[in-house]
């Protein structure tokens, strides 16, 4: 009988699904609409189990799924949705939050603790130490969200708001800005902010780093999301009990593309004199499947 592993990493972006043989090599993916049970259950519900029946299509042998998904925590009780999807796909489901997932994906041959800080669209910082897990942050754009893409690109049009309720000159980085996301009045940007999709606001951060290089403005708003990314690590490490070496695994849109908010950030980070390896593992989450599907 053939033996097939499915892993889904059902994230506030997208719904990532993958299907692997026995021997781990990737046979197919799905890629569907975010899953973020916090949000929309109804939507997620509909992405995910999408998902799932697309990587199940024509499929037949043992088979087994791992799923880490965002707003997990609107589960009072994920055991019995667990349950749910096991029986709807008569196959053996584990279902937890997409952090389990993510921490998993990374290597740890010596079992040393991980945490793993994402700055994308939003932000959320994850820690493992032996069987113990970990997280600070996550709680969404409006409780939270410091240091992610969201929060850089308001934080440059709070700068430009300001300039333009007390009658300033706009500086060069307004000027830019404002040009490059095409708007020009108060009026337009609370337009554009309040009817936009969390996502779409946190695509101008782009504008925000790739200013950065020789705007002194920019830089500080970079510099500012840095330092948000460095409190909440040394909070979760306080969290952890973590006084030695651990590793650090770094994901997620903004920090990938922004070259400064990663450089200033282990700059921070190393001041402190923490001992950390940098997880140089770029895999991406989904793959934590692959570990997890081995103990079952």
């Amino acid at each position: 009988m053939s033996r097939y592993l499915i892993g889904i990493d059902a994230g506030a972006t997208k719904t990532l699904g993958v299907l692997w043989d026995k021997n781990g090599q990737e046979i197919k993916r799905v890629v569907k609409g975010f899953c973020n049970f916090n949000v929309d259950f109804l939507k997620s519900q509909k992405n995910l189990e999408k998902t799932i029946e697309e990587l199940l299509f024509n499929l037949s042998g043992k088979i087994k799924i791992v799923i880490g998904t965002s707003g997990y925590s609107y589960f009072e009780d994920p055991l019995a949705y667990q349950t749910e999807l096991a029986k709807k796909f008569q196959t053996r489901v584990v279902f937890k939050d997409d952090g389990y997932l993510a921490l998993n994906s990374i290597d740890n041959p010596n079992d040393l603790p991980v945490v793993l800080l994402i700055s994308g669209t939003g932000s959320i910082v994850y820690g493992k130490k032996k069987n113990n897990y970990y997280r600070f942050g996550g709680h969404g754009h409006l409780l939270g969200d410091q240091g992610s893409a969201y929060k850089l690109a308001i934080s440059a049009f709070k700068e430009v708001i300001y300039e333009l309720d007390n009658n300033l000159l706009l500086s060069s980085f307004s000027k830019l800005f404002l040009k490059t996301v095409g708007i020009s009045t108060l009026e337009e940007i609370k337009q554009l902010v309040y009817k936009s999709e969390k996502g779409e606001i946190a695509n101008f951060a782009k504008i925000v780093y790739g200013l950065a290089e020789s705007d002194a403005t920019a830089k500080k708003l970079v510099k500012q999301a840095s330092f948000d990314l460095l409190e909440q690590t040394k909070a979760i490490l306080r969290k952890m009990a973590v006084n030695g070496n651990f590793i650090l695994a770094l994901k997620g849109g903004l920090m990938e593309n922004s070259k400064l908010l990663k450089a200033d950030y282990l700059e921070k980070l190393s001041a402190l004199n923490f001992k950390y390896q940098l997880s140089k593992n770029n895999r991406e989450s989904v793959y934590g499947a692959l570990k997890i599907g081995e103990w079952l």
